[in-house]
C-alpha cells in the first residue's frame, strides 16, 4: 500500500509541476485586449490605438488593403466608386477589401470579440481571430512611436503590428501566488515536523531519532521514490519494480 501511494505522490507531482510551467508559458485571455501570461505579466494592447486619428491603421499588399484597429472594433469608410452608390462604413476589428473592376470586395476578417491571443511555434505571441478566416497578426515589441501594421502574406492573412504597446508587461503585484503556496507548505511542514516531534517526545517517551514522527515511512521514502521512477520508466509495468529495497520489504 506504501508503494503504490509513493508512485501515485510522484506522479501527481510530475504533473503539478508540467501543468504549472504550460500554464506559465501560455496566455491566458482576461478580454479582447488584455492576456496574463503570469500573475505579473501580461500582454496589454488596449492603448494599441488610442493615439491615431482615426484609430485604425492600414497596409496594402497587391490590390488587397487591410484596416486593422486593435482590440476595438472601428467603423471603416470605403469608397465603392460606383456611379451613384454612397460610401460603406464597415465595422471590424481587422478588414480586407479587395479592389474590384466594378466595385471593391469587402470582407470583415475580424471582429473585436474574437480575437484570441495565441504563442506561434517561434515563440512569439500573436493576435488570432476565433472566426474561419484564420488571420494572425504577430505581435512585436518596438520602440516605434506610431504603430507600424505591416501585411505578411494575404493570401494566408499573416500580419504583424510594431509598437511598445506590444510588449510584455512586468507589473510586481506582492507575493505571488507560488511564492504564498512554498510559506503554506513550508508552515504545513513545520507543523507535521515541530507538533509530531513534541507529541513523540512528550507523550510516547522517544528519543534521539525516533521522534521523528512516522520514521519508517521516512526511512522507506528514498527506495519508494526510486520505485515510483523505475515503475514509470518501465512505463507503468508493476512486474520490472525489482529494486533492492522492494526485495527487502517482501
Amino acid at each position: 500500500m506504501i508503494e503504490r501511494t509513493s508512485i501515485v505522490i510522484f506522479v501527481l507531482f510530475s504533473a503539478t509541476f508540467s501543468l504549472n510551467y504550460c500554464l506559465a508559458e501560455s496566455c491566458v485571455k482576461q478580454n479582447p485586449c488584455l492576456c496574463e501570461i503570469e500573475d505579473d505579466t501580461k500582454i496589454d494592447i488596449s492603448t494599441l490605438m488610442s493615439s491615431l486619428t482615426p484609430q485604425y491603421l492600414e497596409d496594402s499588399q497587391g490590390n488587397r488593403t487591410y484596416y486593422f484597429s486593435g482590440c476595438r472594433d472601428a467603423n471603416v469608410t470605403v469608397n465603392t466608386y460606383q456611379n451613384g452608390t454612397a460610401p460603406k462604413y464597415i465595422l471590424g476589428s481587422l478588414i480586407q477589401v479587395e479592389n474590384g473592376k466594378n466595385s471593391p470586395d469587402i470582407t470583415v476578417l475580424g471582429l473585436a470579440h474574437e480575437i484570441h491571443f495565441n504563442k506561434n511555434a517561434e515563440n512569439k505571441y500573436e493576435i488570432v481571430y476565433n472566426n474561419n478566416h484564420t488571420s494572425k497578426i504577430e505581435l512585436i515589441c518596438d520602440d516605434f512611436k506610431v504603430p507600424l501594421f505591416k501585411t505578411i502574406d494575404s493570401i494566408n492573412k499573416e500580419f504583424a503590428i510594431a509598437s511598445p504597446k506590444a510588449c510584455l508587461v512586468v507589473e510586481p503585484q506582492g507575493m505571488s501566488g507560488g511564492s504564498k503556496f512554498i510559506i503554506v507548505l513550508i508552515i504545513i511542514i513545520s507543523v507535521y515536523f515541530i507538533g509530531g516531534g513534541l507529541v513523540m517526545y512528550l507523550i510516547r517517551g522517544a528519543r534521539g531519532i525516533e521522534v521523528i514522527p512516522n520514521i519508517e515511512f521516512w526511512r522507506n521514502l528514498p527506495g519508494l521514490v526510486k520505485d515510483g521512477i523505475i515503475f514509470l520508466l518501465s512505463g507503468c509495468r508493476p512486474t520490472l519494480v525489482t529494486s533492492a529495497e522492494t526485495y527487502d520489504r517482501i
